[in-house]
């Protein structure tokens, strides 16, 4: 007997053929740190999970956070402002699974968080896995900050400076944690560190992503036809030219004023005074905490930003710094500056941007109370 078998037709065959396509490795995708730690990732995790584990083993409230916030006195770079402060632990971010406040404000909880458990938590014991997987989370970010404003170069290669911090990291996490509250983006935050190597670059989304109001406030004036994206790009391409053309140069010295007090004391020509400028991509300005990287001696506070003309060569720019000494130790190797607490000198010093910008770390995040200032850079 012949047994008569028809063939299916190929559709039935092989159901899911179209989903059969070459997928590229991990090793040549594109990651950027960002949207692993910060944008729906897992520091806004770890931080709704640290604040659940604190209200299990505490009578702490969100308005004992953020009375904390208010009485102690937090700065930023740029100021954090008084509606930020208020509002970045607010029930509504932080009473979910996963924080719900943006990139901005995730930043900002990561590291108000860290302080407020080394100030308040850190005689509890049952919270003492909980504080130190919370440290590691902290120290990734900063050294992430430090190479995304170019700091680091040509001392250690990116992937060899994360890589055993991320895995420190992991393994506090899931300790304290479990293996169910880890995520695919913990994974991912190790092919951070290999792109960054592999691109020789640190992918930059922040930067991206604020290109996307240049596309809204383009946008917005141009009807929705066929020739919508034609009009559009042209207009980005226009825009993003006299961006490029106005952009400032290497120095940008603004509201400059001539000190002729100065003048006298250093013995030059000319010496103009500001309180901000902006030299080599970032910006310098009066009351920030300065540290020069790779010595553990050496941080001042920026009383101003000089321009000065000496009689034998020509117009250098300096940081007039106010000296600061350090009055107590609280290092690691793996993040020597970590809440480093410093006292301010009566002495004055001047750093010549040109050859010290590279080194210098400019602090995220610090706490002042009194003549003590608790960095967090």
């Amino acid at each position: 007997f012949f047994l008569m078998i028809r063939r299916p037709p190929r559709s039935t065959l092989f159901p899911y053929t179209t989903l059969f396509r070459s997928v590229l490795p991990p090793s040549k995708c594109y990651y950027d740190f960002l949207h692993c730690l910060f944008s729906n990732g897992i520091v806004g995790e770890e931080v709704s999970a640290f604040w659940s584990s604190v209200r299990e083993c505490t009578t702490l409230r969100i308005e004992d956070l953020q009375m904390f916030c208010q009485q102690s006195d937090f700065k930023l770079k740029h100021s954090i402002g008084d509606y930020k402060l208020k509002h970045v632990f607010d029930p509504k971010y932080l009473e979910k699974d996963t924080y719900g406040g943006d990139a901005g404000y995730t930043v900002l909880a990561l590291f108000l968080l860290e302080i407020f458990a080394l100030n308040v938590l850190a005689g509890l014991e049952p919270l003492q896995g909980h504080v130190l997987s919370l440290t590691y989370l902290c120290w990734i970010c900063r050294w992430y900050f430090r190479l995304r404003a170019g700091k680091c170069k040509g001392h250690i290669s990116p992937s060899e400076r994360m890589m055993p911090l991320i895995s420190r990291h992991l393994r506090q996490f899931i300790l304290v944690y479990g293996r169910s509250k880890t995520k695919p983006k913990h994974h991912f935050n190790f092919h951070c560190a290999q792109s960054m190597n592999i691109q020789e670059t640190v992918l930059d989304c922040w930067t991206m992503e604020r290109k996307h109001r240049t596309y809204k406030n383009v946008g917005r004036h141009f009807a929705n036809h066929e020739h919508f994206e034609r009009s559009i790009l042209g207009k980005l391409l226009m825009v993003q030219g006299e961006q490029l053309t106005e952009a400032p140069g290497d120095f940008d010295f603004t509201g400059t004023t001539r000190d002729h007090a100065l003048e006298a004391q250093l013995g030059c020509q000319q010496a103009y005074v500001s309180k901000t400028c902006f030299f080599n991509g970032q910006s310098f300005m009066a009351g920030d905490v300065c540290l020069l990287e790779n010595d553990h001696s050496k941080a001042g506070t920026v009383l101003m930003c000089v321009a000065i003309d000496w009689s034998y060569a020509s117009k250098k720019y300096y940081l007039l710094i106010h000296d600061m000494s350090r009055i107590d130790t609280v290092s690691s190797t793996r993040d020597p500056w970590h809440l480093s607490e410093w006292k301010i000198n009566g002495s004055k010093s001047l750093v010549c941007i040109a050859t010290n910008a590279c080194k210098l770390l400019w602090p995220l995040c610090w706490w002042k109370q009194s003549e003590r200032i608790l960095v967090s850079c």
